[in-house]
């Protein structure tokens, strides 16, 4: 039995400057779903050369404003949507970006993203 598959689906990215953290893509600790998007928003991203966490901050110090909106991107429509909702998760969280590194964490059952043999193996067995 191939294991990485199920080794996948524990693992979250804990933010740190958003260097390494494809939006949509990579899943995110803190967001219920991991902060999955759908194709066509990662793809509308690609095709403007945007993908990395750290593409869709502005940095600003009014939270309302720190991550880029929708009016940003031009999106309307489903997209808008998703997007208002994505980064409404993330301003609910309080998740901003820091110099430090992107850390990819052992997400369930876990509060620092440490892993043992017996906490992936519950988790596997569900």
């Amino acid at each position: 039995m191939d294991a990485l598959p199920y080794i996948r689906r524990g693992l979250r990215w804990q933010i740190g400057s958003g260097q390494l953290i494809k939006v949509g893509v990579d899943r995110i600790v803190g967001l219920s779903d991991g902060g999955i998007l759908s194709v066509e928003l990662v793809h509308f991203f690609h095709e403007r050369g945007y993908s990395l966490l750290e593409h869709f901050c502005s940095h600003n110090v009014d939270r309302d404003f720190y991550w880029h909106g929708a009016r940003h991107f031009r999106l309307t429509g489903t997209l808008e949507e998703e997007w208002t909702s994505y980064i409404g998760n993330l301003k609910r969280l309080g998740i901003t970006l820091d110099n430090s590194l992107d850390r990819l964490v052992w997400y369930p059952n876990t509060v620092d993203g440490s892993v043992t043999a017996k906490k992936a193996y519950d988790y596997l067995l569900g």
